[in-house]
């Protein structure tokens, strides 16, 4: 995540209980960064696509923000979320706009075949319940020379292992659903786990290929900065641990590390 930290007065929450307002200040500050976000995915596709005409859905929209970014760069944007509350929310942000927003799964996109110049599945492949029926859904909507984007944490990143990006906890990463749910929910106390399985590099491509869609990791800028700006990170072990790093001038052989092995933190492809 980049962009504004949270108050100096308000740190992040803490791990034990999820009932620690800190917690909720965490995903507010989260969502107010939601528009940056987007105007990073637009820059993004811009390398690859025009933006203005073209049919874009936003897939997991959660408050809105990139679609609000598309719509403002003239795409015909869908934006779609399986939390109704949250679709209410984003609707009541876009305002005036011409989104249309939408409640359903990725399993049963609502769409016909091949009605989408771009696909965006922002931050959330890793909370389908069916992930192959998802991209199989994502494959049929999107037109034969169409672009998707993908963010997601990497499941094999050594520092998604140190600091899960979701609930900031170590080694639940790597663990089988059942039992990182159990340890959240009632070793951490934490009221849900919405996570359904974190992806490697390869098994996105591998499932992506199964539909004809190739996809190229992009992301080398971003770890780039993160390894080079250890103190503008938010999260406090990975902002820790890379200031660590740095100090014992590691910085050029993690990088190499990380590069060859698409040990990337957060998978940007597209």
């Amino acid at each position: 995540m980049v962009g504004e930290a949270l108050p100096k007065e308000n740190k992040l929450p803490s791990t034990k209980s999820y009932l620690d307002p800190n917690y909720h200040l965490f995903w507010e500050s989260y969502n107010r960064q939601a528009k940056e976000r987007g105007s990073e995915v637009v820059g993004t596709i811009k390398r690859y696509s025009e933006i203005k005409n073209k049919k874009i859905l936003d897939l997991g929209c959660g408050s809105g923000g990139i679609s609000f970014i598309f719509n403002a760069e003239g795409g015909m944007v869908s934006a779609l979320d399986i939390d109704p509350q949250i679709i209410e929310k984003a609707k009541e942000n876009a305002g005036q706009t011409q989104i249309k927003f939408s409640v359903g799964c990725g399993e049963n996109l609502p769409y016909p075949d091949q009605s989408f110049d771009i696909v965006i599945c922002n931050e959330s492949l890793e909370h389908v319940n069916n992930l192959k029926k998802t991209i199989s859904e994502v494959s049929r909507i999107l037109k034969k020379k169409g672009y998707v984007y993908l963010s997601t944490p990497n499941k094999l990143s050594p520092i998604t292992f140190l600091s899960d990006p979701h609930y900031f906890f170590f080694g639940i990463s790597i663990l089988p659903h059942k039992l990182a749910k159990f340890y959240v929910t009632k070793i951490r106390r934490r009221r849900h786990y919405a996570v359904n399985g974190l992806l490697s590099y390869w098994k996105i491509k591998n499932l992506f290929s199964q539909h004809n869609i190739k996809l190229k990791l992009i992301c080398k800028t971003s770890i780039i900065q993160k390894i080079k700006n250890p103190d503008k990170i938010n999260n406090p072990i990975l902002k820790t641990l890379l200031q660590s790093i740095a100090k014992l001038g590691l910085n050029k052989l993690l990088f190499k590390i990380i590069i060859k092995n698409k040990l990337f933190s957060q998978l940007i492809l597209t």
